[in-house]
């Protein structure tokens, strides 16, 4: 009997699972045993969808599962004694090693990326070998010391020539060396313990089915375009001598992050020779939507023209004022078209919801977030707030009052007594439980909030919160308002949690394990429910859903192109689809490198591509794409909005409204703002609340406290007569820290070869300001000041980045009004970073002057006193977060209802 290779090549909306639940009935129908036929998909709701189908069409139950879930149930038949490590326990064991949250999921993902290149431990140490080895070539006899020289020289004037490579290859090979360490130690933890990660599972099964036949004859695969290269490997073995049918449509693989190669597709082909079948008809969208759709996937090189017996209103690209213009749009369109249930509103990134969820809420309209943005609901932080303080308390360790403060906030208490409690924990160093405990504050509202919370016992994690709830009543809370949305995302929660505690019922890890997932780091599962609520979805969450009308918002390059750079710790060399142009000989490394980022900026250009299709094409009858005019700037259109080619074009005049109000309409309540407490405004309205005015206090990050250290350090500069006394000073007070030796001599040194010239000039360093502007008191601490020939120069130091030139402009133009006030003269200011090259403005007529910039110290002034007007507005309304990409690093996001 002949054996079947079918590839059939199936657009959005053709129909696939159907051809496959079809592909099943026939091969029963025709004598296939159904213990025979194995078909494979990539969720668990997408096995127990394609299960429901069969059954109903064939009354058979066929062996459909998941490719992790096979290789489990395979392994699991051939008595191999194992524990699977879920994505979950994944990362948090490589947190558990040491590893901070956010890179455990770094190291976690590029662990997998290897597995799944055939990368393994003795590959990647071999590769460290050969890097290290071309580094040696250089004749350096210290790697380490040679970087820090190299670091020093090149920022402070000194010029490095052929040095630039040695510098960006040891900058890999250090990050890499340090990946390794940890890797070796989780694989070690691993085997100790028999657990499989889910690489390991596919990988043991490769193994096992080299010699091992499962017994299928019949293999169907959904979705084919989303396979990695471990599981193309398994449906080789599987296939070699089986019937085999792949469904797939490579417009639509969008995992590239998770390890789907593109070109899959000809693999198969190449492999199996098979016979391939199109589906064109598509039973979902209009044509003018397939149209637009098709004249933007055809940029790929691949596309097929679908077609559909409606043929519907063009595609609307509407074009607005700015986001919050762009969100009272789109919510005015959802009124008049009622049937929320209906609508999907589609992003690139979490943030870009933001406007549109407080508009959503404003005009009363049911919305429902979908996936890992569920975390970040309300009535979820709420209940999180609750689970992080009974953990705290617990565990009677330096843990954040941040939590309790936020209850208290939650059950009514004013912020005048949450200030009065900070104050107390200020001056007396003692925990909030203390100062009640010891009634340095009489409340009794206090007492009884902390001693409910006291009484609930931590029995489990769902327990408790259902403990909870029983004490605080925070669902009853949200149901007696009717808010059908919070309930909907309390059940997900729910949910969530109970698959979470399957593997691990530790509340601590699974609070560690929210905080990653809530950055973004980990997809939590979510599927929309049926309510009559509009759907807000990330492009990624949106695959295999569909809609009446979909709005894809923040079409912009920035939403879809952002700047912020992705770490890899894998080596190019290790890519596939980049061996064509490492191979190459090139002459100059700079040919390459520019021929390698051209080629990577064409295939992210390609994946971005391919999402957008996939959100097009989630739309049955209308599809609104709209994109934001300005930011703080001018933004781009995406330019898949251009390859549209037909379109209609929508300019609503929609105004947001700045109130203004005169600062004598107030009833002034804050007078006094230090520069720090200004910068934190510009940053967040909301942030400044938090830390400024109720004095929320956090863990202070390595970075601050890095920068507090070196800031001490140097106060004492003055009286340095050489590096080596900076450096005994440096091990002298680093007893206290144990801060990494080498980033802050490196610092140090950075420091001294710049200014060791200078120090006898200094006049006064660490000096504390006071300055008045218009009723407002304003200020500061000028870190250092000196005499020059034509005046003083102010000197500002930097262990991070510096700030953007407006921050920096403001920061410098008020110490200079600070020392004029003095009768002092500066004519120049500096701001001194120590990790990038100094940045040198001169103040001449009342005017700082910069490269490519001049403000006036007047503007500054008045820049200042207008901020001071702000806050005091916010404070006799509302302080509003500023939300964005920075939400995601926030340390007061857990306690934000905006964020």
């Amino acid at each position: 009997m002949e054996v079947e290779r079918l590839l059939v090549i199936a657009g959005a909306g053709t129909g696939k699972t159907t051809f496959i639940s079809d592909k099943v009935k026939q091969w029963i129908e025709s004598g296939v045993e159904e213990n025979k036929i194995l078909c494979l998909t990539f969720s668990n709701e997408a096995a127990l969808n394609l299960k429901q189908r069969v059954a109903l069409q064939t009354g058979k139950e066929v062996f459909i599962e998941t490719f992790h879930g096979f290789c489990s149930w395979f392994l699991k038949e051939n008595n191999v004694d194992f524990k699977i490590l879920t994505e979950y326990l994944q990362i948090l064991r490589i947190h558990r090693l040491g590893v901070d949250k956010a890179t455990s999921s770094l190291y976690a993902k590029t662990i997998n990326k290897c597995k799944n290149l055939s990368l393994n431990l003795e590959k990647y140490r071999l590769m460290l070998d050969e890097i290290e080895k071309k580094l040696r070539e250089t004749g350096f006899e210290n790697l380490e010391n040679a970087y820090d020289d190299y670091i020093v020289k090149s920022l402070t004037g000194v010029e490095t020539p052929n040095l630039d490579f040695f510098a960006e290859d040891f900058k890999r090979f250090e990050s890499y060396s340090k990946f390794l360490k940890f890797w070796e130690e989780y694989e070690k933890k691993n085997a100790e313990e028999k657990f499989f990660d889910y690489e390991d599972l596919q990988l043991k099964a490769i193994e096992l089915l080299k010699s091992k036949n499962p017994g299928f004859t019949h293999v169907a695969v959904d979705e084919f375009q989303d396979v990695d290269s471990n599981q193309l490997e398994i449906l080789k073995l599987l296939g070699e001598n089986s019937n085999i049918v792949v469904v797939a449509d490579q417009n639509q693989s969008i995992y590239g992050f998770r390890g789907a190669k593109n070109d899959n597709i000809d693999k198969f082909e190449s492999f199996f020779k098979p016979q391939i079948v199109t589906l064109t008809e598509n039973h979902r969208s209009t044509n003018q939507i397939l149209k637009a759709a098709f004249n933007v996937i055809k940029n790929n090189g691949r596309g097929i023209l679908l077609h559909s017996s409606f043929e519907g209103p063009p595609v609307k690209v509407v074009e607005c004022e700015n986001s919050q213009a762009e969100a009272a749009f789109i919510a005015g369109e959802i009124v008049k078209l009622k049937d929320y249930s209906s609508i999907g509103v589609l992003y690139r990134y979490k943030h870009h919801s933001t406007f549109l969820k407080k508009e959503l809420e404003k005009l009363g309209i049911p919305f429902e977030l979908i996936g890992s943005d569920m975390l970040n609901t309300q009535i979820v932080k709420e209940a999180l707030v609750y689970l992080q303080a009974l953990n705290n308390l617990q565990n009677q360790s330096n843990a954040s009052d941040l939590p309790i403060l936020k209850i208290f906030e939650l059950n009514g208490v004013d912020k005048k007594t949450l200030k009065e409690l900070n104050d107390f924990k200020k001056k007396y160093k003692l925990s909030i439980k203390e100062i009640i405990d010891k009634g340095l504050i009489e409340n009794e509202k206090l007492k009884n909030i902390l001693r409910k919370l006291e009484e609930i016992k931590i029995e489990g994690i769902h327990k408790t919160l259902e403990s909870i709830c029983d004490v605080f009543d925070i669902t009853k809370t949200y149901a007696s308002r009717d808010d059908r949305r919070a309930l909907t995302d309390f059940n997900d929660f729910e949910l969530f949690i109970k698959n979470f505690e399957s593997e691990n019922s530790n509340l601590n890890d699974f609070l560690d394990f929210v905080e990653i997932a809530r950055n973004g780091s980990v997809e939590v599962e979510g599927k929309p429910s049926t309510g009559e609520n509009v759907k807000l979805m990330t492009i990624h969450a949106s695959k295999g859903l569909e809609f009446d009308v979909v709005f894809i918002i923040n079409a912009s390059k920035e939403g879809f192109f952002p700047n912020h750079k992705q770490s890899d710790l894998i080596p190019l060399e290790f890519h596939d689809m980049l061996k064509r142009i490492i191979s190459k000989k090139y002459v100059y490394k700079m040919t390459r490198d520019n021929d390698l980022k051209y080629f990577l900026k064409k295939e992210r250009e390609s994946e971005e591509r391919r999402l957008f299709y996939v959100a097009m094409t989630r739309a049955r009858k209308v599809l609104y794409v709209t994109r934001p005019l300005k930011s703080k700037k001018d933004l781009e259109p995406v330019k898949f909005i251009s390859e549209l080619e037909d379109y209609e074009i929508i300019k609503p005049k929609i105004k947001t409204e700045v109130i203004e109000k005169e600062v004598k309409d107030l009833g002034l309540k804050i007078n006094s703002f230090s520069f720090s407490s200004i910068e934190s405004y510009l940053k967040c309205p909301k942030y400044f609340e938090f830390k400024h005015l109720l004095g929320f206090e956090t863990e202070p990050s390595k970075p601050l406290l890095i920068g507090t250290f070196v800031h001490d350090l140097l106060r004492e500069a003055k009286d340095i007569k050489s590096f080596e006394d900076l450096q005994k000073l440096f091990e002298i007070k680093n007893k206290d820290f144990n801060f990494d030796e080498r980033e802050i001599l490196r610092m140090l040194k950075v420091f001294w070869e710049r200014n060791k010239d200078t120090l006898k000039n200094i006049i006064k360093t660490e000096d504390f300001f006071t300055i008045e502007l218009e009723g407002f008191k304003f200020t500061g601490r000028i870190d250092r000041y000196d005499k020059t020939e034509n005046g003083l120069e102010i000197i500002d130091y930097k262990t991070g980045a510096p700030p953007f030139v407006k921050v920096q402009l403001m920061q410098l133009g008020l110490y200079a009004l600070a020392l004029q006030k003095q009768g002092l003269e500066p004519t120049r200011l500096r701001i001194e970073s120590f990790k990038e090259k100094p940045i040198i403005y001169h103040l001449k007529n009342g005017k700082i002057i910069g490269k490519n910039v001049e403000e006036s110290l007047e503007s500054i002034k008045q820049k200042l006193v207008e901020i001071a007007k702000k806050i005091n507005l916010d404070y006799n309304n509302s302080f509003q977060c500023n939300p964005g990409y920075q939400c995601s690093t926030c340390e007061y996001r857990p306690y934000c209802n905006e964020s």
